[in-house]
């Protein structure tokens, strides 16, 4: 399974999504979520549907089968990580917040840069 496939996967477990928040939320486009939801919905691993409220919209749903999968492999440890964000204070996890966006800008402007250097191997 590919990572977006994973990250695709991962959102559903706390619900349905709508084609559009999977797209933000992984950064693929409208046409590459379209792509990876024909690949899940293929394995059975979602459903695809249009929004009740928005017909123009469409929304993935994970199936019964992922939903028990990932239950099984995932949610006691879902479970024990909300219990250790609920011992920090809001004043601490903005401040891990803070960090991990900073470490996340540091990373991509490095990736940046590396990209922009020529290439010496040649």
């Amino acid at each position: 399974m590919i990572v977006a496939e994973r990250h695709c996967l991962g959102l559903l477990y706390s619900g349905l999504q709508s084609a559009g928040a999977v797209a933000a939320a992984t950064g693929l486009t409208p046409a590459a979520v379209t792509a990876l939801t024909d690949r899940l919905e293929a394995r059975g691993y979602v459903t695809r549907t249009r929004s009740l409220e928005d017909r123009r919209k469409v929304v993935i749903e994970a199936t019964k089968q992922t939903r028990e999968l990932s239950e099984r492999y995932y949610g006691t440890i879902a479970r024990e990580g909300e219990k250790v964000v609920a011992s920090f204070s809001d004043t601490e996890l903005e401040t891990v917040l803070r960090f991990v966006n900073a470490a996340l800008d540091l990373q991509s402007e490095q990736l940046a840069r590396i990209k922009a250097e020529p290439d010496k191997t040649s």
